[in-house]
């Protein structure tokens, strides 16, 4: 079978030769580039962040940590959608005690340019003491992990329901068998090699 489809897609092409463009690769005059320090560790208190000689590196603009953000007063981040019954994790925008996920972010550094940035960030150095780690999410949520947030008993962000619950319960008692099982689902967040992004030039 043969699908006549009228519109064609033009971006391919440049795409899979390289040619594509990221806001990266965008030439704008007057602009920094950003690089960040990323916690090896799933899990781990942050003992300490020494930065003077990232701050002393050529075409450093600045060297921002936790410790920074909280002096400056900037609020922590929240979930960005909220849902009924969610309990509030809230998080620093860098991380200031004990870092979470491998990757969370322990400082930054802006400077002229994108090898500078990466550069001075590699002269950061950071110690840590590993505090215990759990991968199995049901475990973590039934007391047998860590607890991540002070505000989060057993590692439960929320729970979460609809519909007609005595209904449910009332289809199921009436039911000539009932089978019950545990379903392990993929992560199905996308994980885009750019995210959203907008440059614009006044």
């Amino acid at each position: 079978m043969m699908i006549n489809d009228a519109s064609h897609r033009l971006e391919d092409f440049r795409f899979i030769t390289g040619q594509g463009k990221y806001l990266d690769d965008l030439p704008f005059e007057n602009t920094n580039s950003v690089s960040f320090l990323r916690a090896p560790l799933g899990h781990a208190r942050i003992d300490s962040v020494e930065t003077e000689a990232a701050r002393q590196a050529p075409g450093v603009r600045c060297v921002v940590t936790g410790r920074d953000i909280e002096r400056y007063g900037l609020p922590d981040l929240k979930a960005g959608i909220v849902i009924e019954g969610q309990r509030d994790a809230t998080r620093s925008i860098i991380a200031r005690d004990r870092v979470r996920y491998v990757g969370e972010i322990v400082a930054m550094v802006v400077a002229d340019n994108a090898d500078q940035a990466r550069n001075a960030v590699e002269l950061i150095t950071a110690s840590y003491s590993e505090l215990p780690v759990i991968v199995d999410p049901s475990a973590a949520s039934e007391g047998a992990g860590p607890q991540l947030h002070d505000t989060v008993p057993d590692n439960i962000a929320y729970d979460w329901q609809t519909g007609d619950a005595e209904a449910v319960d009332a289809a199921f008692a009436k039911a000539d068998r009932v089978v019950s099982l545990t379903v392990e689902n993929n992560r199905v967040i996308v994980n885009p090699m750019e995210p959203r992004g907008v440059a614009a030039s006044y």
